[in-house]
Formats: C-alpha cells, structure tokens, sequence
C-alpha cells in the first residue's frame, strides 16, 4: 500500500511538472539604459508594406516600428527598414537610414535617439516564428534636445507580436 502511496505521489508530481503554461511566451522590451533597467509590456509591432505608387523614397522599403511604454513613462519607438521583401533574422544597424531606436520623455519634453546621423544601435532580429519577433539590441544613444546626457545601452530584448498594417 505505501509503494502505491509514494508511487502516485511521484506520478503526480510528474505529470504536473511536464504540463504547459496557459502563456509560454511574454511579449515585452527589456534594456538597460546605463544602471537604469527599464521594462515596457506587451508593446504593438506594426509591418507596414513597401508604397512604389508615389514619390517618397522612405516607403519604398518595407518597415517595422516597435513602440511601447516604460515603466518610468517613456515611449519606446524602433523603427526597423528592410531592403527585402520582409523582415528576416539578421542585423539591422541604425547606420543603415531608417533604422534606429527614440525613447522620448513627455515630462522633459525630450528625447534620447540612435539613428544613420545620431548614436549608434546594432539591432538582431535572432528569431520570427509565426507572427512573433525576438531581438537583440545595443547601443549609444544621443540626446538631441541637449537636456540629458547620452547613454549606453545594453542587454536589449525585445519578443513581440507583429501586426501587418
């Protein structure tokens, strides 16, 4: 009786460690800026398709724009240019035009950017899967405003759910 006891207890602890979680996969960006970390949930991911039909050569390429809400306020804006037909795994560097990383403070009325003219930021899509996105970012970036300092930034993840526009 006591080895069917101890038996059914390590099956149940077997059985409930191998179930799924109701949400495996949290959609979120997550860096530091500096010693800051800062967090944004569930942030939108917009494709928006390439327009051959005017004038304007910045849409003649197909872009990503990432956008979400830190947890101290700011908006967090990555605006990704593919010069294919979609966006793959690979590098995307903000010295290519198109591509970079804002994060603008309301309250300050300012703004910390990496662009092809200010900072720098190394941008890796590492996976997409489906309608889901992760990434890898780093980098410099500059205030434009001149009300705060430049910063570093490192350890940049982001895991989204992309929509087409």
């Amino acid at each position: 009786m006591r080895q069917c006891f101890v038996f059914a207890i390590v099956l149940v602890c077997f059985a409930s460690s191998c179930s799924k979680e109701a949400d495996p996969s949290r959609k979120f960006v997550s860096f530091q800026l500096d010693s800051l970390v800062v967090l944004s949930e569930n942030p939108t991911a917009i494709l928006t398709a390439a327009n051959l039909t005017d004038t304007d050569p910045d849409n003649d390429y197909p872009s990503l724009k990432i956008t979400g809400t830190g947890n101290h306020n700011e908006t967090i804006t990555f605006t990704l240019i593919s010069e294919t037909d979609s966006l793959r795994t690979g590098s995307y560097p903000s010295t290519q035009r198109g591509n970079g990383m804002a994060i603008s403070y309301t309250e300050s009325n300012s703004t910390l950017l990496a662009d092809n003219t200010n900072g720098s930021l190394t941008f890796d899509i590492g996976d997409v899967q489906d309608s889901t996105i992760e990434c890898y970012f780093v980098g410099s970036l500059v205030d434009t405003t001149g009300v705060l300092s430049n910063r570093q930034v490192t350890n940049g993840f982001i895991r989204a759910v992309v929509k087409r526009n």
